[in-house]
């Protein structure tokens, strides 16, 4: 690309490789030590929703809420 020979552009692809490498230890190192060592984000094992949406046609509306609050008063 940049160099004279197949040799130099193998010798350039490397040592891009090792100077990226060790900078981005560097900064990944310098990054956690001064967060302390804390992450910026909560993780979760689960995803629970607050609330669902129900979507009916209008001729079975009324039974779908009504199996929904038999089934609210089954699960209490």
């Amino acid at each position: 690309m940049f160099a004279a020979g197949a040799h130099n552009v193998i010798v350039l692809l490397v040592s891009g490789l090792v100077y990226g490498a060790v900078f981005g230890a560097i900064f990944g190192f310098v990054g956690h030590a001064m967060t302390g060592g804390r992450r910026d984000f909560s993780s979760r094992s689960q995803i629970v929703a607050a609330r669902y949406e129900v979507v009916a046609d209008a001729q079975v509306a009324d039974d779908a809420k009504n199996m929904l609050a038999r089934l609210a008063m089954r699960e209490g």
